[in-house]
């Protein structure tokens, strides 16, 4: 069953926002998601409900929200937004709970998700993005999650090929002498809190004339925007973070993909398996580089409980090992590397 987004209309006196514009609606419908309006939501904008033409509108605010998975507003609903909406709903919207405690406690009781958008961090390359876009990208990273989850503890079939471990220094050399590295961190980078040590890394393959890019998937760090901060507050320079649809069509012409703690993320099930309870979801094309070492601490399943395509591909070799440690390897190996060739031309 697809997920449903609700968009109320907003009733606050000199509002004149609309949560969703046209082109995000369109979006998302590409994601299969049913689009709910309540007509004339994007009238103050002059949006008219025929400018909307993938959604479908309710004029009356309960029969809009009473089946929604998602209710999209731009300011605190009315309290009877949260007696309308079914138990486990998710609510996007700026709040300010603090003037709000008798909408807080009605949604409490209704056991009923919150995102205060007010509350959202914000970093220096988000600051063009204002509430209504991280709004919107915060409801697209639910649908991408939701499908991810949509089947928990799904089997996989029978895996073709086999996990080629390999060690970390071995991997450190491959990147020393490639041309171009693309890096796809996910929720393990962000769990073991090694980014530092990742930057170290990535200041060392560029002192060698490596091309150094991150790709950020939506759901890299579990919520939009968590690794752009991690890796913000490291010192990367935003200009080598790229997000998917960005970077994807160059992963064919990557000569190395490092893959650090993600899996869902960069599984082509999403892309190639139709039984695949994770098929359609977007991904990073990280299958297509020419060589890809992926780092993980062990042979788990990912977030959605699926066997991951990618770890058992001809042109993919695990590392396995905390990522702190792993890295910590490859800087190593990296420093002798260059030790040992600057001794070559004093041994001749």
């Amino acid at each position: 069953m697809p997920i449903r987004i609700a968009v109320l209309r907003e009733t606050r006196s000199g509002e004149r926002r609309v949560a969703l514009v046209p082109s995000v609606v369109a979006k998302m419908r590409r994601l299969g998601v049913d689009i709910a309006m309540q007509s004339s939501a994007g009238a103050a904008v002059k949006l008219p409900d025929k400018a909307y033409k993938d959604a479908t509108f309710v004029a009356e605010m309960r029969a809009l929200v009473a089946d929604a998975d998602i209710v999209l507003a731009v300011t605190a609903p009315p309290v009877a937004v949260a007696e309308a909406m079914k138990e486990g709903a998710i609510l996007i919207s700026i709040v300010y709970a603090e003037k709000e405690p008798e909408l807080v406690a009605r949604l409490r009781a209704r056991k009923i998700t919150c995102f205060a958008m007010e509350r959202v961090p914000r970093i220096s390359r988000a600051q063009a993005m204002d509430a209504l876009t991280s709004q919107a990208t915060l409801a697209g990273v639910f649908v991408v999650a939701a499908r991810m989850g949509a089947v928990p503890g799904a089997e996989a079939g029978e895996m073709k090929g086999r996990l080629k471990p390999v060690e970390a220094s071995d991997a450190a050399i491959t990147m020393r002498y490639a041309g171009t590295v693309i890096i796809a961190p996910g929720y393990g980078l962000a769990a073991a809190q090694t980014q530092q040590k990742l930057y170290e890394l990535v200041k060392l393959l560029q002192a060698e004339g490596v091309t150094v890019k991150f790709a950020i998937h939506p759901v890299a760090g579990r919520m939009p925007g968590h690794m752009d901060v991690l890796l913000a507050e490291a010192g990367f320079p935003y200009d080598l973070l790229f997000e998917l649809d960005e970077i994807n069509a160059e992963f064919k012409n990557a000569d190395v993909a490092l893959v650090i703690g993600a899996n869902d993320v960069v599984n082509p099930a999403a892309r190639t398996n139709k039984a695949s309870p994770i098929y359609g979801m977007p991904i990073l094309n990280v299958d297509q580089a020419h060589q890809i070492y992926v780092i993980k601490r062990g042979q788990g399943r990912g977030y959605a409980g699926v066997e991951n395509e990618l770890f058992y591909a001809d042109n993919c070799n695990m590392v396995y090992g905390d990522a702190q440690a792993v890295l910590a390897k490859m800087v190593q190996a990296i420093k002798e590397l260059g030790e040992q060739e600057a001794k070559v031309p004093e041994a001749a």
